[in-house]
């Protein structure tokens, strides 16, 4: 296991190996997820002009360590989810709404850490760019780390939605719709450390798993104009949505925001993969001879990312002298990258073959004008020094990264597919 801190142009940066000299940790950690599932739903047309969708749905979810003790336990009153959606005719038009909870899927990241495992052993090496080899620092022989929980809550999002259908024509329609999301009592851990303003206030060495209160928030509004396809061989939809998204940073896929210490909790609450706006369109075109013409075109204002360095404790602090830890300086997701966009096309010829039995050819040119903007940057600004260590204090960069802002990734290029399909 080799981590790097910076480039492989740059060997005078900080490198560590470690080296386990036995088993280790192979096989030990099995979890088990046991679920039940019951729903409820019914459309109920209360009269001529409102309609109401009913849904409750109960779930219990039960989630083992490889010790079979249950680590996460909810039964049928912790993930109760009632859904409520209705629709009001206005003599072709219609206003529209919902709202309903949802109960997230939780991986086994925090059942994992309460496992019963072995003591392993490890051999630490540190990088000499000097010599050009590792140099042995020390042995480790690790034992599990104590784990302790908070009452931990099942997380959750609630969700919102209104909006409003007016017909134009007998083919055609537009919308607006509002919409509000907010995800809450994501499970974090605080890595045993000792701040206890940010969630260890036993102030021990066990690992601490909690409920971050609100964990991400989203409002948008959408329009939308779609026209059926009719006797013109025309139909599209298209929109417009403007929105924010606001939330921990982090990776969220297994319910944490992997915040471990106060240096990550700085700044770690902001804007998140938030595009603030998008302009789509989707349409088709049947012609003559069995030729049918698609194109999909998509316009992404530029998204949100996060700029970010490394700083390194005094011996005094809660991390020991040679540890380093992310560090967010700026406000969350308060950079974007350039705006992009792309246009997909489709050519389709079918033919015939009997009443029942229609046989097509397809081309598809994704990315047709080859658009080259980047969707990815490096926020990396490099090694820092705080005042007094302090987060929020002010910082000097004293090993700056030579890759920081440079883009590092692409949209896709102009690509080809050529297909055949049979409808029967």
């Amino acid at each position: 296991y080799i981590r790097m801190d910076g480039g492989l142009d740059d060997l005078d940066l900080w490198y560590d190996k470690y080296e386990y000299t036995d088993e280790g940790r192979r096989g030990w950690n099995n979890t088990t997820q046991n679920s039940v599932v019951l729903y409820l739903q019914d459309s109920w047309r209360v009269n001529a002009n409102l309609t109401l969708n009913l849904g409750l749905r109960f779930e219990s979810l039960q989630d083992k360590a490889n010790t079979g003790e249950a680590i996460l336990d909810f039964g049928w009153g912790d993930r109760i989810q009632p859904r409520l959606g209705f629709a009001y005719d206005l003599n072709g038009s219609n206003i529209h709404g919902s709202i309903g909870r949802y109960h997230d899927t939780i991986g086994n990241y925090t059942t994992r850490s309460f496992a019963d495992i072995p003591d392993y052993v490890r051999d630490r090496y540190f990088w000499d760019a000097d010599t050009y080899e590792w140099d042995f620092y020390r042995t480790y022989v690790t034992s599990p780390a104590l784990t302790s929980r908070d009452d931990l809550k099942s997380p959750y999002m609630d969700e919102i939605t209104l909006g409003y259908m007016g017909r134009l024509s007998q083919t055609m329609a537009w919308g607006v719709d509002l919409i509000w999301r907010e995800w809450h009592d994501g499970i974090e851990d605080d890595d045993g450390r000792d701040f206890p303003e940010y969630g260890n206030a036993a102030n021990d060495a066990n690992y601490h798993f909690y409920n971050i209160d609100k964990q991400k928030e989203y409002q948008g509004i959408e329009f939308t104009l779609r026209k059926n396809l009719a006797e013109d061989n025309f139909q599209f939809l298209a929109s417009f949505t403007y929105n924010k998204t606001e939330g921990v940073w982090g990776d969220a896929s297994e319910s944490t925001g992997h915040a471990d210490n106060p240096y990550n909790y700085y700044n770690w609450y902001g804007k998140r993969n938030n595009f603030p706006f998008m302009v789509k369109f989707n349409g088709s075109y049947f012609a003559p001879w069995g030729f049918i013409f698609g194109a999909n075109f998509a316009y992404y204002a530029g998204p949100s990312y996060n700029r970010y360095g490394t700083v390194e404790t005094s011996a005094e602090g809660e991390w020991g002298g040679d540890t380093f830890s992310n560090y967010y300086p700026y406000e969350a997701g308060s950079a974007n990258l350039p705006d992009r966009w792309s246009l997909d096309f489709r050519i389709e010829k079918e033919f015939k073959l009997s009443s029942r039995l229609v046989l097509g050819f397809y081309l598809d040119i994704f990315n047709t004008f080859n658009n080259q903007e980047a969707v990815d940057i490096d926020g990396y600004i490099g090694r820092l020094t705080l005042v007094d260590d302090e987060p929020g204090a002010a910082f000097t960069v004293t090993s700056p990264s030579s890759t920081y802002l440079q883009y590092d990734q692409w949209q896709a290029p102009r690509s080809y597919f050529i297909g055949v399909k049979l409808d029967f």
